[in-house]
């Protein structure tokens, strides 16, 4: 589940149909300079001479690999099962222990180091805990908790490059618990969710060790939302920060900070403001500008245009324009204009700059205009 972004600048905002050319630019630009390794994260994952499914199996590599990339990325990306579960991935060119060179389904890797500095990574430890996690299961609390101990057993005295890669590993781990049934299960399960236990997880101020389930699962790594009046278990980034406590580099314990306030933002607000919507964009967008080599920028990128998309569009279930009036809906022109003042130099300020002069040039009213650009914003932020 994926929550998890004036006037006078006209000419700059109708400039703004391709916001991630520049980000693509620089990305081209870093060239042979990146250094970039991934771990393989399912065992016997095919490395193939074409980056398509239907390409020659040169080798298949197993789980814990350390592989290099070599700067090249599939302009497609493909709908596949691995694992057991169902990705939408590109392929990445890599270079195997083996020396062979070829291409690798993403659903199959974890991106570990992105640096143009040299990679300082215990490689060994990495597999290591890749392979062990990968035997721990990953179906309840318990073996989550496993998990964690390991981590801090493995990598209590690591260099910040390793103990970001383990961390990111650990989180892959989690992601992957929660991809399943059981731990929705066991939650469904719990006799002491209760209607007051949602009202106060819905405005985060549930204590998660009021209950010997809700504690086990905070020391396995996560905590408790509610939506629609259904529980559900997510990923608690502050328990990833305190596992490897002082070993992560500054722009990975930011990573973990800022996933942590948008559980926070969306389970302690049952309708968060756009304004404060407009905030949390901004802020991923810095996170993005300052840290365009992150190990994580696909998901730290999607945060900021789910936010974007959010503040130009409204939240699920909610209406730009009244549906019996066709007016634009209360809060979304004052939103707008708040983006425009407070962070007039930002793409969210283009978008949000993009609707207004939509809206106003269709009187504030809904028009085949203000749906043509409204598409055309959502084709940009969300492609996929």
């Amino acid at each position: 589940m994926h929550r998890i972004a004036c006037c006078c600048c006209l000419a700059l905002l109708c400039s703004a149909c391709t916001p991630d050319a520049s980000r693509k630019a620089a990305q081209k630009d870093w060239g042979a300079a990146l250094v970039e390794h991934f771990l393989v994260t399912d065992d016997r994952v095919p490395l193939l001479s074409t980056p398509e499914s239907g390409g020659v199996v040169l080798e298949r590599l197993p789980i814990g690999a350390l592989i290099r990339g070599l700067h090249a990325v599939s302009d497609k990306k493909y709908e596949m099962e691995l694992g057991g579960r169902l990705w939408l991935e590109p392929f990445y060119r890599i270079s195997a222990p083996s020396g062979q060179q070829g291409w690798v389904y993403g659903g199959g890797l974890l991106r570990v180091f992105s640096s143009i500095d040299s990679a300082d990574l215990d490689g060994t430890h990495l597999e290591q805990f890749a392979r062990e996690l990968s035997g721990i299961g990953d179906r309840t609390p318990e073996q989550a908790i496993q998990a964690g101990a390991l981590a801090v057993r493995m990598f209590g005295q690591a260099n910040s490059a390793t103990a970001d890669a383990a961390s990111l590993l650990l989180e892959h781990y989690l992601k992957r618990m929660l991809a399943g049934e059981a731990l929705y299960r066991y939650v469904e399960d719990a006799t002491w969710i209760t209607e007051p236990v949602i009202r106060a997880i819905s405005t985060g101020q549930f204590d998660m060790q009021a209950h010997a389930q809700s504690k086990q699962l905070a020391l396995a790594g996560f905590t408790l939302a509610a939506a629609e009046g259904l529980v559900y278990p997510e990923i608690d980034h502050q328990h990833l920060r305190k596992l490897f406590e002082g070993r992560l580099s500054a722009s990975t314990d930011r990573y973990y900070t800022l996933q942590a306030a948008e559980t926070d933002a969306l389970r302690g607000v049952e309708s968060p403001s756009l304004a404060s919507i407009a905030d949390r964009a901004a802020v991923w967008e810095q996170f993005n500008r300052e840290n365009p080599y992150f190990m994580q920028r696909e998901a730290a990128a999607f945060n900021e245009r789910y936010l974007i998309h959010s503040v130009t569009h409204g939240e699920p279930g909610t209406f730009v324009f009244d549906p019996e009036t066709s007016a634009l809906a209360p809060g979304f022109r004052e939103a707008w204009l708040y983006t425009l003042k407070q962070y007039p130099d930002t793409r969210l300020a283009q978008y949000a700059g993009r609707m207004l002069t939509a809206c106003e040039a269709s009187g504030w009213k809904a028009s085949p205009q203000v749906d043509a650009e409204m598409a055309a914003i959502t084709r940009e932020l969300m492609p996929d």
